[in-house]
């Protein structure tokens, strides 16, 4: 009797005992916690593998976009590099595709990866086959193009358009070298129509639906510069011929007692050297091929006043500054041949570094380039060709007006801007 009472009295320790619980428990969840550690490390594996395969996608597609920029379309060549770029990351030609084509912004490559997963402790709780990882990026050859408004300055203010703006530029860009943010803005109620609009820096469009491009769907940031095509140029000499000396407008008689007229000859302003600026009212008319410097001073109306010729170059140097109002009507063509060709305006990059504003009637009409690198030009409405040729060129640009710009400059003797087309990724 006295055996059963112990032997029941140790049962009943034993079954109070908890010294070995978190022992048994442990080791029967010690399967589970070490099938989740396996899937959580296994997940990580996965998206490993996913990013290594999109970094791999965007290099393969840019380093194809890089191939095409000089070769143009060629699916063959596309195909080849970023197969090639994406073996060197360790992803087999099988895993990879490409496709290159033409679109309305420029080259176009899409390339893919895909590659199967092994399943190890994922498949102790889903069947299944290996998973795949999918990866795809798109890089676009842009269009290279040309302006006809560029903003030179690196450290300016870039192409400003602000207030009740309403310009259009038929066939060509708005570019921008200012590195900046906000190297081109169109703020306000301003609107741009144009093939298309690209910066250096970052561009500021407040409103979406403020800018309408036919050659691309956005502002192109970070643009490889425009070079000055006109850099470089000189002026007449000072010192010996036509222009060593001070010249003076023409003065028109009217004539006088019973035979005076009101009828005026227009007078023509001849070549030379215009000391303290050249202020013009009624009608005034340049001649025929000639060349202007304005030395210091204003090239300004006096009241409602017009002012034209073909084949005319003026030239502003010392500070001398464009300073036309609305009751300006001006109607000029530059010189088609020689070392002036295509300009209307030139400054001297040496001696010029002032502010312009050009607010000239809504008759005006320009045919070739308004040229003023180390200056600055406020635009007030009034440059209006419809058809023809207009390239404004200065340090910075600031818009404010209704203007209509072309680019059939063909046989105006203006210089080409080019717009870099350039290479970036995009969503697809």
């Amino acid at each position: 009797m006295k055996i059963i009472c112990r032997s029941a009295f140790s049962f009943q320790k034993f079954t109070k005992k908890e010294d070995g619980g978190i022992a048994i428990f442990s080791a029967l969840a010690l399967p589970l916690v070490i099938g989740f550690a396996g899937l959580g490390l296994e997940t990580a594996s996965w998206y490993n593998t996913a990013g290594h395969a999109q970094a791999a996608s965007d290099v393969a597609a840019h380093a194809a976009a890089m191939e095409l920029e000089e070769a143009g379309l060629d699916e063959e060549l596309a195909d080849t590099v970023a197969i090639n770029a994406a073996m060197q990351l360790g992803f087999q030609p099988q895993e990879v595709t490409t496709s290159a084509k033409s679109t309305p912004e420029g080259i176009k490559v899409d390339v893919s990866i895909t590659r199967p997963i092994n399943r190890y402790f994922s498949a102790l709780f889903q069947g299944g086959d290996a998973n795949i990882v999918k990866s795809g990026a798109s890089a676009l050859v842009e269009s290279a193009g040309e302006a006809c408004l560029l903003a030179l300055d690196p450290n300016g203010e870039g192409v400003q358009f602000d207030g009740n703006t309403d310009v259009t530029l038929n066939n060509c860009f708005v570019m921008s070298n200012a590195d900046k943010t906000g190297g081109l803005s169109v703020t306000g109620s301003a609107e741009l129509a144009s093939a298309c609009a690209a910066t250096v820096g970052t561009a500021n469009v407040q409103k979406e639906n403020a800018v309408t491009f036919t050659d691309c769907q956005e502002v192109r940031e970070r643009a490889k510069p425009t070079i000055d095509p006109y850099a470089g140029f000189t002026i007449p000499s000072l010192t010996s011929g036509t222009y060593a000396s001070c010249a003076s407008l023409p003065v028109v008689s009217k004539g006088k007692g019973k035979k005076a007229t009101s009828a005026v000859t227009s007078p023509y302003i001849q070549s030379g050297r215009y000391c303290g600026g050249l202020r013009f009212s009624g009608v005034m008319v340049i001649e025929d091929g000639a060349t202007l410097i304005i030395d210091g001073g204003d090239f300004e109306n006096q009241g409602p006043s017009t002012i034209m010729g073909d084949n005319v170059t003026i030239i502003l140097m010392n500070d001398a500054r464009i300073q036309l109002t609305s009751q300006a009507t001006v109607d000029l063509s530059a010189k088609t041949n020689g070392d002036y060709a295509g300009m209307i305006f030139a400054g001297d990059a040496d001696t010029q570094d002032v502010k312009h504003k050009f607010n000239g009637g809504s008759d005006s009409k320009l045919q070739g380039a308004i040229y003023l690198p180390t200056d600055s030009l406020e635009l007030r409405g009034g440059a209006n060709v419809t058809v023809g040729c207009l390239h404004i060129i200065a340090g910075d640009i600031d818009a404010r007006g209704n203007s209509r710009f072309a680019n059939n400059c063909t046989s105006a003797g203006t210089k080409p801007l080019l717009v870099s087309g350039g290479i970036r990724l995009t969503k697809g």
